[in-house]
């Protein structure tokens, strides 16, 4: 039989085998948590360096490319006159868009005629146009027998399958139409700069 003082002798020393166990548990998960919190610190960093080299990246990239942005105003400023221009009935887009204010249906001078400004772009000369619709005119008249490739004339407007020298502006049955912005850019100097959009509608 073991002795009371053998017992309490195997009693303390599984007492400090356990302390010293405990000890050496909270010591690594203290290590772990100190761990884990500076690799935080550290992606936190690291995340603030980047967002502010991308910050100062995008802001140096807008001010180096203001042409960029004019173009993308410009081919904006197009497509919307043209989604405009398609909102009329197509048998009196020529007369609302033309350069000749005499044949507006509503009246002489009423309609958007073939030019129209942008507000966020610089015209190329005091009170100049910056967007302006063409279509393939000879003095005013709508005709087919026009010579312009990025039109796609000459070209039967009319369906009738012949192309001659009369104007059809009361028959047309297709409208090439040729929508361009010009305009000077803001920052620096620089020769004027221009967007062109083509496009056809059509009565079918």
């Amino acid at each position: 039989m073991h002795s009371l003082t053998e017992i309490d002798s195997q009693r303390s020393s599984v007492r400090a085998r356990r302390a010293r166990l405990t000890r050496s548990c909270d010591a690594q998960l203290n290590r772990r948590l100190g761990l884990t919190l500076l690799e935080v610190v550290v992606v936190m960093a690291i995340l603030a360096i980047s967002l502010s080299l991308f910050g100062t990246t995008l802001g140096a990239s807008l001010r180096l490319d203001p042409v960029g942005r004019e173009k993308a105003i410009a081919a904006e400023a197009a497509r919307s006159k043209l989604e405009e221009m398609r909102n009329h009935p197509f048998a009196q887009v020529f007369a609302l868009y033309n350069d000749l204010p005499e044949d507006d249906p509503g009246g002489v001078g009423t309609a958007p005629g073939d030019c129209f400004s942008v507000p966020d772009l610089a015209p190329t000369s005091a009170g100049a146009c910056i967007g302006r619709i063409t279509f393939p005119t000879f003095k005013s008249q709508l005709r087919e027998n026009i010579v312009d490739d990025n039109l796609g004339t000459p070209r039967d407007l009319n369906g009738d399958g012949e192309v001659d020298e009369i104007d059809h502006v009361g028959d047309y049955i297709l409208l090439p139409i040729r929508v361009t912005v010009e305009w000077m850019p803001t920052a620096g100097k620089g020769a004027k700069r221009n967007f062109t959009l083509y496009t056809m509608f059509s009565a079918l």
